[in-house]
């Protein structure tokens, strides 16, 4: 899922872009609550919070001062 570190993604879920940084927007419960479980209906949601959250989580990681194999792992 990489991509080069200034592309933001935007989706039902979202990141905002505050003062130049990448911000996590409002967590959709509904969508964390839906990932529980085995259904189908859980792999789809339990997706979209991985595509949503992968960027600024890895984002993060490199900031912390971790390699891009590493942060890919970590994330």
């Amino acid at each position: 899922m990489p991509a080069g570190d200034d592309e933001v993604s935007q989706n039902a879920i979202g990141l905002s872009r505050q003062s130049g940084a990448l911000a996590f927007a409002t967590t959709h419960w509904s969508v964390v609550l839906e990932a529980q479980g085995e259904s189908p209906a859980a792999q789809d949601a339990l997706e979209t919070l991985c595509r949503t959250y992968w960027r600024p989580i890895y984002s993060f990681v490199r900031r912390q001062g971790a390699g891009t194999e590493d942060a890919e792992y970590l994330n």
